[in-house]
């Protein structure tokens, strides 16, 4: 069963044979489908690689109408937006997306990256250890 998920995610891929992303992403799947229950998840007909990256892309979507609405909230003008407000560009790192396919496909991994933003887990370290200053100085100590 293992061998006919692999397949089929090769059979996928090869459908956009110039898209590098399809290939990656394929990859990535293939190197998760480890189990027997790993194939039978990727084998269901409804599951499909064009499907994962439109969820991807999706999700990517929502998270770039989230940021503009709070950057217009907060009155920034976000290069994320133009002045009609259609989307320019939008970033998300790769662990996020390969997170996302692989909770598309139902497969589970120990390297799943943590969902939270950037700026939780720095909130978050702040809140675990302080940070110590080690000098003071004034404008003052350097015209003496």
């Amino acid at each position: 069963m293992i061998e006919k998920a692999i397949a089929k995610i090769n059979a996928e891929v090869q459908k956009a044979p110039c898209d590098a992303y399809w290939a990656i992403i394929g990859e990535y799947i293939i190197d998760h489908i480890i189990t027997e229950d790993d194939a039978a998840k990727v084998l269901e007909e409804e599951k499909t690689l064009e499907k994962a990256l439109d969820t991807v892309a999706s999700k990517v979507r929502a998270l770039a109408s989230a940021g503009i609405l709070a950057a217009k909230k907060r009155g920034v003008k976000s290069g994320a937006y133009n002045d009609d407000e259609t989307m320019c560009c939008w970033a998300v790192d790769r662990g996020t997306i390969f997170c996302w396919v692989m909770q598309y496909f139902g497969l589970q991994g120990e390297d799943l990256p943590n969902l939270q933003t950037t700026a939780e887990r720095r909130e978050e370290k702040l809140k675990e250890k302080p940070v110590k200053k080690g000098v003071v100085l004034a404008l003052e100590d350097f015209f003496s």
